[in-house]
């Protein structure tokens, strides 16, 4: 790819995509001949295509471990909540431990997303049952997080989603769960020609997260 060229770019459904969509707008404003290929799959997907080359940048929670082939340009930090509906019984409890959600039936992204497998491991190494995954969801935007609403099951949701969670009666239940902290970045293979377009997003990726 090239400045006039197109720029295949991947990101993964739990981003903060309206402040990514506007990088990528200001970017089209300032290169008018510029093409812009998006493609939205899990991490895991993403991580591959770029590794196969048939993407040029992707904008992922930090692989761990990450591929000695590529190098991530830190974006900015997220942290997952446990999120459940308003009227959920154990909104009523002023703080909780991971015990006290095992029990409930949950929507979770398949086991093969590094979310899941977090949770999972995190449930696992507290000597606790196996979680009762009611729907499994590839996507979990929006849309699909209002099958929690008015239902008694949990899910899990990204600190810059909280207000829009909140607007379909869905709220963070009072846990801490470290394991869920995460750091977003810009993926690129590390010794593959960067274009000035590339290089372009990553600077204003980088300055719009800075600023926040």
């Amino acid at each position: 790819t090239g400045e006039l060229g197109i720029l295949r770019v991947g990101l993964t459904p739990t981003l903060d995509t309206e402040r990514l969509m506007g990088v990528v707008r200001r970017m089209l404003i300032e290169r008018p001949a510029a093409r812009v290929h998006l493609t939205e799959r899990l991490m895991h997907y993403l991580v591959q295509m770029l590794l196969d080359g048939e993407l040029d940048a992707i904008v992922v929670p930090a692989p761990q471990p990450l591929p000695p082939e590529l190098e991530v340009t830190p974006l900015y930090d997220d942290v997952l909540h446990v999120v459940a509906d308003v009227g959920h019984r154990l909104h009523q409890r002023r703080s909780l431990v991971l015990a006290d959600l095992v029990d409930q039936p949950w929507l979770l992204p398949p086991p093969d997303t590094r979310m899941r497998r977090e949770l999972e491991r995190v449930v696992q190494q507290a000597g606790l049952p196996v979680l009762n995954v009611r729907v499994e969801a590839a996507a979990t935007g929006l849309n699909t997080l209002r099958l929690v609403t008015g239902t008694p099951m949990l899910t899990l949701g990204s600190q810059w989603s909280v207000l829009a969670m909140a607007g379909i009666g869905l709220h963070p239940l009072p846990i801490a769960l470290p394991a869920l902290q995460r750091r977003i970045g810009l993926v690129t293979r590390r010794h593959a020609f960067i274009s000035p377009l590339a290089q372009r997003l990553r600077e204003l990726l980088v300055e719009e997260y800075a600023a926040a």
